[in-house]
């Protein structure tokens, strides 16, 4: 099951046992949450883990000259997050260690609780109360547990790696827009330009499609709703070296049946 299914998944499951009152809401924007919850009383925030899944990420731009590693002016998150502060020294104290990563990448030796104190500022930026993960591969209902974002820790490993990772999509401006669209009518593909750069065709694509390139641009078609609509994205084709956050499922965790009736009363409460 990829990342895109697990959310799906864990959509309609929150639907059907607790209510209407939830929404998609990231996808593959790392800026949003997973899934909105939004009754009109409360709103919050409900991150997708599948049992071992990345978790947040920033790059870090080695410094020759100096030693020591920039943070880059492009990451999406913030210098000020707890535990940024400890990783950046930690690798500029061991520089010539982590300076050329390769794409295997060098794993950090610290204490996961600098990790997780990271994960947990990154999380409540884009208000984030709970995770929703399964307690291994095998995602059906009787394996899905709920659990509050402060207890990230007793239900993940945590580890962090500094390696090189290609870029992923962005959004799509006009020009790119146009170019991916000519494109597309190249090729013969029959569709509807949409408003918010999308398309829309007929025919339901079941998975996202590679469309080709433009210059130094390539395309993704990604799914979206309502059915039949896709969204155009630009995929990168840089390659950056990132600190990297991993989270693999412990071994014997369940559902505390005490979290699970807090986070009905949550939703449920007058």
């Amino acid at each position: 099951m990829t990342w895109q299914e697990f959310e799906k998944f864990c959509l309609n499951y929150l639907t059907r046992i607790f209510g209407e009152c939830f929404s998609s809401r990231g996808g593959s924007d790392s800026t949003h949450s997973d899934i909105e919850y939004n009754d009109e009383r409360i709103n919050f925030a409900i991150e997708c883990k599948m049992p071992h899944s990345q978790s947040g990420q920033f790059v870090l731009i080695p410094n020759d000259e100096y030693k020591i590693f920039d943070f880059s002016k492009k990451n999406k998150t913030s210098r000020a997050l707890d535990g940024t502060e400890e990783i950046i020294t930690y690798v500029n104290e061991h520089f010539d260690e982590f300076s050329s990563p390769g794409t295997k990448g060098v794993d950090l030796q610290m204490d996961s609780n600098i990790y997780e104190r990271w994960i947990k500022a990154m999380y409540r930026q884009k208000n984030v109360e709970y995770i929703i993960t399964s307690i291994n591969k095998n995602i059906c209902d009787e394996n899905i547990i709920i659990f509050p974002l402060d207890k990230i820790g007793e239900y993940f490993d945590i580890s962090c790696k500094y390696r090189i990772k290609k870029s992923g999509s962005r959004g799509i401006g006009k020009k790119k827009y146009k170019d991916a669209c000519k494109i597309l009518k190249q090729r013969g593909v029959e569709f509807v330009e949409v408003d918010g750069y999308q398309i829309y065709m007929e025919k339901k694509l079941t998975n996202s499609i590679y469309v080709g390139e433009e210059g130094k641009y390539k395309f993704n078609l990604n799914t979206c709703k309502p059915d039949f609509t896709y969204m155009i994205r630009v995929l990168s084709n840089t390659f950056n070296a990132n600190i990297i956050f991993s989270l693999k499922i412990k071994d014997g965790v369940t559902q505390d049946l005490a979290i699970l009736e807090t986070f009905k009363n949550l939703i449920s409460a007058d």
